[in-house]
């Protein structure tokens, strides 16, 4: 039983630990500038292969 009380135990405390990673990597991800399909694509990406990336990645609902 102890065993299992402690295993629970880690398991609860996990829950914030993953919030908190969770929270700072997303406004990590916000400060970052420019433009997150650019980047991935290269310098040498035309404006077509950007708004295709946007797309597949969901963003270009929020850039509107």
């Amino acid at each position: 039983m102890d065993v299992l009380n402690y295993i629970i135990k880690r398991i609860l405390q996990m829950i914030p630990v993953f919030i908190i990673v969770t929270v700072i990597i997303f406004f990590m991800i916000r400060l970052i500038p420019g433009d997150p399909a650019a980047v991935m694509l290269g310098s040498k990406a035309t404006p077509e292969a950007i708004a295709s990336m946007l797309e597949k990645m969901w963003v270009d609902e929020t850039m509107v």
